[in-house]
């Protein structure tokens, strides 16, 4: 069940009667689940109408919102950047598309800030992966795994895999994200945040 929003703030409501949001992306995309559209998504850049839209809109609104939710076929994405958490739930919305998002008027976000952390020289060239979007467990080991993660990714100068509340990182998931893959996308700088010791320990030994 997806929050409530708090009264004081301003929330803003959209929504359409289309085939829904994760559906579009995954036929467009040929991807594999409304969940594999949701992890696209949140990596940015993703547009099924390149020469309409940048695909920037939705991923930065998700950054600029103190509190966002997009909810189409069944499933909800949700963005919490007051406790900078992301997180995959139900959702009443099966037809259509529902976006939501909530700004703290009082303290509103620095726009700026939030752009030039992903810009450079105005350009959209860096992305923040939450890891554990990606899958229902805490653990990621195989290889499999991690492609899912890294698909599409040489879009960007510079990736951050956020590893926050993942609990084991296998050897083989490792060594996808931080060796063969980098190895193949030469253009393309990967670092990883809030990794756990063990995996810590598992991206040191993948990167050396």
């Amino acid at each position: 069940m997806v929050e409530e929003f708090r009264p004081s703030a301003l929330a803003i409501t959209v929504r359409d009667d289309g085939i829904g949001l994760f559906e579009r992306l995954r036929s467009a995309q040929d991807l594999p689940s409304h969940h594999a559209a949701l992890e696209e998504l949140s990596k940015g850049k993703l547009t099924t109408m390149p020469a309409r839209h940048s695909g920037e809109g939705i991923f930065f609104t998700s950054k600029v919102a103190n509190y966002f939710v997009a909810e189409a076929n069944g499933m909800a994405w949700i963005v919490d950047n007051r406790r900078a958490d992301q997180a995959v739930a139900p959702s009443e919305v099966v037809a259509g598309t529902r976006i939501q998002v909530e700004l703290d008027a009082e303290s509103p976000n620095d726009l700026e800030q939030i752009f030039n952390e992903y810009t450079s020289e105005h350009a959209f060239d860096r992305t923040r992966i939450r890891v554990q979007l990606f899958d229902i467990g805490p653990s990621f080991v195989s290889r499999s795994e991690a492609k899912r993660v890294m698909r599409g990714l040489e879009r960007f100068r510079e990736v951050v895999l956020d590893f926050r509340g993942v609990a084991m990182v296998g050897q083989a998931f490792a060594d996808e994200c931080f060796r063969v893959w980098p190895s193949e996308h030469v253009n393309t700088t990967v670092r990883a945040e809030n990794a756990n010791d063990f995996a810590a320990m598992m991206i040191r030994r993948a990167g050396s």
